[in-house]
């Protein structure tokens, strides 16, 4: 029998199996075990990750450029001008929590670039 494409059995979106027999679908997270494959080699994640606490990104000072700093919150937040004008001015501000970490410190340095000042902090 050959196959074509595999699908994934939660969402039925096609799956990649280059990185090898077990994988998680980008979708919908679900991890599926294809058979006759040999599983990849796994490595230990360097620190445990703690997926409970997410992490806010707050506004300090938009800084003197308030028009680049507008334009990186409407990027970040994906809200509408008159939302984010409002955000910019209304310092100090929470402008994102989300618990991908990764996708905070996008934004962290999107702001320091367009001048504004910002913090993290950890939220449970």
């Amino acid at each position: 029998m050959e196959v074509r494409e595999l699908k994934c059995t939660g969402c039925f979106a096609p799956i990649d199996l280059s990185r090898g027999s077990v994988t998680r679908c980008h979708y919908c997270g679900t991890t599926l075990v294809v058979e006759g494959r040999a599983p990849p080699v796994m490595r230990a994640p360097a620190a445990p990750i703690d997926f409970a606490k997410s992490k806010s990104l707050t506004l300090v000072d938009a800084g003197k450029n308030l028009i680049s700093v507008i334009k990186a919150i409407r990027m970040g937040t994906g809200l509408g001008l008159r939302e984010t004008k409002d955000l910019a001015e209304s310092v100090p501000c929470v402008v994102a929590t989300s618990i991908d970490w990764g996708k905070i410190d996008a934004f962290r340095r999107a702001l320091d670039e367009a001048g504004a000042t910002t913090s993290t902090a950890m939220v449970e």
